[in-house]
């Protein structure tokens, strides 16, 4: 029995599904397709065969079934060979070499909150068998509309699709079936099943480590315009493990930050500047009038550990402001060397002449995202992988309110309460019990540790390391104080006032001692205490 160029189409969404059947039809390929499909393909005056008219019985119960059937099962399945050609043949069974799908919006019908007859009834079965039918025998398979043109090249090109492409786009459609399994999985056990898969596409420098060299970085399908893999790399060597694990980090500093300013301010942001080593605040700062105001702030916060970091900002990069963070002659003055040695460079977008600049250093990685700009706050789950598991928690998407507030003294505002959400999100962007210094809207210092008190303690050396004074500054606290040890050190320092989640069996005592000593303290519900990276 021949092996013909046919090609079954079967797909709930129709949109330019006739001009990719049209195009098919040209090169001299047959189409059949299921009844709706057929419908609108007819409509475009293509000629086609339904399916039914080849299995002989219409859709039925309610249309759950009508392609699940041993012609159209064996004619995607069927092996190139002899014995097979004789089963299909005494049992009259096409062969079909293309297969071109989608699925039942499962995803769309859950989030909207629809009732379970609706989840049921948009939850595909025909389509998921179809696919693995047509992955087992290795056809080609197109389960994303965005590899209809690929394969329509290939065959104006070659008549073919290679195998290795092949290879491809059935891997692809295994893994477009298994998230929509999971999806129906999560839903069924109301959340009690959960995981994630991703497909492969940034290769790794290295890992933590350089014997690590199989890394990896996963894009796992989700959508968020912040992932990874929507960054685009613009100089530099190939990045690391770490690279993109602190590209993370401070995304989500930039993310808090650019969310508490929207929020208080009615959806205006300040210019937004932090610097980090390996993913940790070491530098930081916001500025209301000028990008290079903010960009000098954030780096003499703490000009010594900020060497060799990574910077972020939510404004583009001009070739002024690459030449301030590509040195600075006080800094030669002080440490030696003018070089600021960055490793890692993000921002929303980079002028010809910036990457020139920045890029001279080639190693240096310089990568870019417009949304930086226009930042929406994440939703959804995070995870980490644990021996034998992972551990599931929502999204840390607390932001500071001033409902949520309860001040010892008046409330800081103007530029102090600007100070206070910065000093904030960067302690709420902490290991351990984070404290973090500002002042005039610019990050001091700051540490995480097990000890509240001597995270204060290592806070204030810093900064007095750095040449600035701690008087008038405004702190913050990622968990309550346990003691009045870190209460007395900051009052006994002249810091102003800052923010703490409430809690502990001394926190009467050091509200009245924060009263005392005339300072101004906002103590936020427990609850939103700022633990985070465990």
């Amino acid at each position: 029995m021949l092996r013909s160029k046919r090609a079954l189409i079967s797909v709930s969404n129709k949109a330019a599904i006739a001009d990719f059947a049209g195009e098919l039809i040209a090169m001299g390929w047959d189409v059949t397709a299921s009844p709706g499909t057929a419908g609108v393909l007819r409509q475009a005056n293509h000629a086609v065969t339904d399916i039914k008219e080849i299995t002989q019985i219409p859709a039925v119960l309610d249309h759950r079934v009508f392609s699940e059937h041993i012609k159209i099962a064996g004619a995607l399945v069927a092996e190139p060979s002899e014995a097979h050609d004789r089963d299909r043949e005494q049992f009259d069974i096409p062969w079909f070499d293309l297969l071109c799908i989608d699925l039942y919006p499962l995803s769309d019908t859950i989030a909207k909150g629809r009732a379970e007859k609706d989840v049921i009834d948009s939850t595909d079965i025909g389509g998921i068998t179809l696919i693995r039918n047509a992955v087992k025998g290795r056809r080609i398979v197109i389960a994303d509309p965005v590899d209809r043109t690929l394969v329509i090249d290939y065959l104006k090109k070659h008549g073919d699709v290679p195998e290795d492409v092949r290879r491809e786009l059935c891997a692809k459609a295994e893994l477009i079936c298994a998230r929509y399994c999971l999806e129906s999985a999560r839903y069924i056990s109301r959340n009690q099943i959960d995981g994630f898969m991703g497909t492969r596409c940034i290769d790794l420098r290295y890992g933590e480590n350089p014997y690590q060299s199989d890394a990896a970085f996963f894009d796992c399908g989700s959508g968020d315009g912040l992932s990874i893999s929507n960054f685009t790399q613009l100089t530099g060597d190939k990045p690391s493990y770490v690279n993109v694990t602190s590209l993370d980090e401070i995304v989500g500093m930039l993310l808090r930050l650019f969310a508490a300013f929207s929020m208080h301010y009615l959806g205006k942001v300040p210019y937004i500047a932090i610097g980090a080593k390996h993913g940790s605040p070491v530098g930081a700062s916001i500025d209301w009038d000028g990008e290079e105001d903010a960009l000098q702030k954030m780096l003499w916060g703490d000009p010594k550990v900020i060497w060799g970091g990574e910077v972020i900002t939510n404004f583009p990069i001009s070739k002024e402001m690459a030449g301030i963070l590509l040195s600075d002659a006080r800094r030669k003055e002080i440490y030696g060397t003018g070089s600021w040695m960055f490793d890692l460079i993000v921002a929303p977008d980079f002028d010809n002449e910036s990457i020139e600049i920045l890029g001279s250093r080639g190693k240096r990685r310089i990568f870019c995202n417009p949304l930086l700009s226009a930042l929406k706050p994440s939703a959804g789950f995070v995870y980490r992988h644990l021996r034998g598991g992972f551990v599931r928690q929502p999204v840390p998407d607390y932001v500071l309110k001033e409902d949520d507030v309860d001040w010892v003294g008046e409330p800081l505002a103007g530029a102090e309460f600007d100070t206070l959400l910065l000093s904030w999100a960067i302690a709420w962007s902490m290991h351990m019990n984070g404290i973090a210094l500002a002042r005039d809207r610019q990050l001091l210092g700051c540490d995480g540790q097990p000890s509240s008190v001597g995270a204060v303690q290592t806070a204030m050396s810093k900064a007095k390391e750095a040449g600035h004074s701690i008087a008038k500054a405004v702190f913050a606290a990622n968990a309550f104080l346990p003691f009045p040890d870190s209460a007395e050190l900051l009052a006994d320092n002249d810091c102003i006032g800052g923010v703490l989640p409430k809690g502990g069996k001394d926190e009467e005592n050091i509200r009245n001692l924060f009263n005392g000593r005339g300072m101004r303290v906002a103590f936020i519900p427990g609850a939103y205490r700022g633990f985070s990276r465990h």
